[in-house]
């Protein structure tokens, strides 16, 4: 679905166009302002605007309309080729390459939007770069490093830009009665178990980063794909056809399990599990105050200002929200105590 065109009103000789949800102003200038109308029928209409208007030479012309087109296509302001339309936590991320091919690896890791949604950046893939609303974030990557920096950049804006109230260290599955959400820090084995579980029929929310929802501490769905580690890779037989990829130095498989959830959620169990290779399985239940003290070590962070309204509102949440603490060393036997939950 092709993202919707940017608001552009005339300022004085010039011309100011802005993503709708984004935060920044692109200001063109009067030549700038003749091409814009032309944009969608590309640098030849714009280049023969450019000889009919000022008489230029056609050679500078064509010079001058192909950097504008590549500096518009740059900050997102027009989509050449194929494009996504990304949907995390209530938003939508216009992504377009450069490259059609580079665009449908990538469409096979990332959760597409069915609707359009409030439109919170775009992000360029434009020779080796990618760029966020015009402004590189990452240079000449290869397509490891490409694929780790989108993934960032995708997890960034989220953050910066959906209403969330608690930001958690954690992944999260669901069924029908609600989700389960799998708090704790790195090497605690939550995107192993999350991966078990989508594996065994549950739909898939988020992985490292879990966001309730401000209003109601509903989670957000953040499906980006699952980073699974060489550890557990022959745990999980969906993973056997996956390419390998290097992430932070680190062999890792990207696994987007083929049902997600794309509404907000309300969280049915609160699970922190500890992997501890040789250990009985055990799963023990806490006291909401134990797992709020285990919830903020997992790390979380709350979006200030809080209040005393925010601030009842999460002890609620703990109050009602069943939490258990999860020992285990065998996914076979973890699973049937989850499911049982």
């Amino acid at each position: 679905m092709p993202p919707p065109d940017p608001i552009a009103l005339p300022l004085a000789e010039g011309l100011v166009v802005a993503h709708l949800g984004g935060d920044r102003l692109f200001a063109l200038n009067a030549t700038a302002r003749l091409l814009w109308p032309l944009r969608a029928a590309g640098p030849g209409a714009m280049a023969a605007a450019l000889v009919e208007s000022f008489g230029l030479s056609p050679a500078v012309a064509e010079t001058d309309a192909a950097a504008a087109w590549r500096a518009w296509q740059a900050a997102g302001l027009l989509t050449v080729g194929p494009a996504l339309t990304v949907a995390l936590a209530g938003l939508t991320v216009g992504l377009s390459s450069d490259r059609p091919e580079a665009l449908e690896d990538l469409a096979r890791l990332l959760p597409q939007a069915t609707a359009t949604g409030p439109d919170a950046a775009r992000l360029v893939i434009q020779d080796g770069r990618l760029l966020q609303d015009g402004q590189s974030i990452a240079e000449q990557q290869d397509e490891d490093g490409l694929i780790e920096r989108l993934l960032a950049a995708l997890v960034g804006i989220a953050f910066a830009r959906a209403p969330w109230q608690v930001a958690l260290h954690a992944a999260a599955v669901a069924d029908a009665r609600g989700a389960l959400l799998l708090a704790g820090p790195s090497g605690s084995g939550k995107s192993t178990l999350a991966a078990a579980l989508a594996a065994a029929g549950y739909d898939y929310l988020c992985d490292d980063l879990a966001l309730l929802r401000r209003q109601d501490l509903m989670l957000w769905p953040l499906p980006l794909p699952l980073v699974l580690k060489a550890g557990s890779w022959p745990l999980l037989p969906a993973l056997a056809p996956l390419p390998c990829h290097s992430r932070l130095g680190q062999p890792v498989r990207y696994w987007q399990p083929g049902r997600t959830v794309t509404l907000p959620t309300p969280v049915r169990a609160l699970i922190l599990p500890r992997h501890e290779p040789g250990a009985a399985t055990t799963l023990t239940r806490l006291s909401p105050f134990a797992a709020l003290e285990r919830v903020m070590q997992a790390p979380a962070r709350l979006q200030p200002p809080l209040d005393p309204a925010a601030v009842a509102a999460l002890v609620a949440w703990f109050e009602r929200t069943p939490a258990w603490s999860l020992r285990f060393s065998d996914i076979g036997a973890a699973l049937p105590l989850l499911r049982d939950l």
